[in-house]
């Protein structure tokens, strides 16, 4: 999901991101600009105005970073959406499981409060991957659906 937040990036803001990443800017032509990264590699991106996703994308790879970091050096908010189950609990109440990231669940006893719950659950989830080093699974067209079947 973080192309959504790559969304907005403008050149001379993608610059500054590559910059703080140690990049070294160097001399540009017209609407383009040159920037030497530390893993050796150039970029040449436009600078007039909001950057394709795809080519951000494809900047930041070649960069040497991941989107992660380079909305962390750009110092915006990343934001994601992770599908969830929403279960009726035996006992009463409902409990929750996000499918993209095994392991996580929460509860709560009306649906609004496991909502609630499982949010906190999976930023904290996230936040233990990352301590962990472990990369933090984007959903990636997450389907889930319902199909009728005649009873055997």
């Amino acid at each position: 999901m973080a192309g959504r937040q790559l969304r907005g990036v403008d050149g001379e803001e993608a610059v500054k991101g590559f910059v703080k990443a140690g990049g070294v800017r160097r001399a540009g032509k017209g609407d383009h600009v040159n920037i030497k990264m530390p893993n050796g590699q150039l970029v040449t991106i436009p600078i007039h105005r909001e950057l394709k996703i795809g080519l951000l994308k494809a900047a930041i790879r070649k960069a040497g970073l991941t989107e992660e970091q380079f909305l962390d050096l750009l110092g915006k908010e990343r934001l994601m959406q992770y599908t969830v189950i929403v279960h009726n609990a035996d006992e009463g109440g409902f409990w929750v499981e996000v499918p993209s990231l095994p392991g996580c669940f929460s509860q709560g006893e009306t649906i609004d409060e496991a909502m609630n719950n499982v949010k906190e659950a999976i930023e904290l989830h996230i936040q233990g991957l990352r301590d962990e080093g472990q990369e933090v699974p984007t959903e990636k067209d997450l389907v889930i659906g319902r199909v009728e079947v005649k009873a055997a």
